[in-house]
């Protein structure tokens, strides 16, 4: 017989199972399209089971994306402590990082996340608690010589989440697709505050990818 403490790690790590799942089906097929019964049936487990850890579609995305985001910036934050890196590098590596996310997920995930406003204002408000990191890793690039000290990096910020904002709204990545607009967005963001020399290093990065 299973004791507490067993039932709660199977819980934990169906928890975890779950959450994996479903993102990947979420980014495949879009987030309308996927049913509970879909995710039960993937794991293996029981509606009843499933129904005994997430209610309903919105905590699993909310939770989902949230654990997502963890592990990426857990990641990233590897990436950035296993030897030394300049802000340049920490940069080149976040547009590599976001040009991969971008692949894997299709046009209609996004189109469907509209529908979920609470999902939408928990993501916007953690965005907004990391601009004083980003302030302070505009100013490493400036001391280091590849951000221009001329430029207004709060307005920036402002002019990025806005544009993102317009993106979603009027659903540009339709048209166009996810990774041609990242791809050119952040191309136009990082042209206008990069010195010559971030901008050299950028280009000679590109031309690797």
């Amino acid at each position: 017989m299973h004791n507490i403490t067993e039932l709660t790690e199977y819980k934990k790590e169906l928890r975890g199972k779950l959450l994996s799942t479903a993102m990947a089906e979420f980014s495949s097929r879009g987030i309308k399209a996927v049913k509970m019964d879909d995710i039960a049936a993937k794991l293996g487990i029981s509606k009843r089971t499933m129904y005994e850890i997430y209610s309903k579609k919105e905590d699993i995305l909310l939770e989902g994306i949230l654990r997502h985001d963890k592990l990426e910036e857990e990641r990233f934050a590897e990436y950035i402590n296993e030897a030394p890196r300049t802000t340049m590098d920490i940069l080149i590596e976040f547009f590599r990082m976001q040009m991969k996310a971008a692949a894997s997920v299709c046009p209609q995930f996004y189109s469907d996340l509209h529908k979920y406003q609470n999902v939408l204002e928990t993501i916007s408000k953690k965005h907004c608690e990391s601009d004083q990191r980003a302030l302070d890793f505009f100013k490493k690039g400036i001391d280091e010589g590849y951000f221009r000290s001329d430029f207004d990096y709060t307005l920036l910020l402002t002019i990025v989440r806005q544009s993102m904002q317009y993106v979603m709204d009027s659903q540009l990545y339709k048209q166009y697709g996810t990774q041609h607009l990242f791809r050119n967005m952040i191309m136009l963001f990082i042209r206008g505050f990069a010195t010559q020399k971030g901008i050299q290093e950028f280009d000679k990065a590109l031309s690797e990818f």
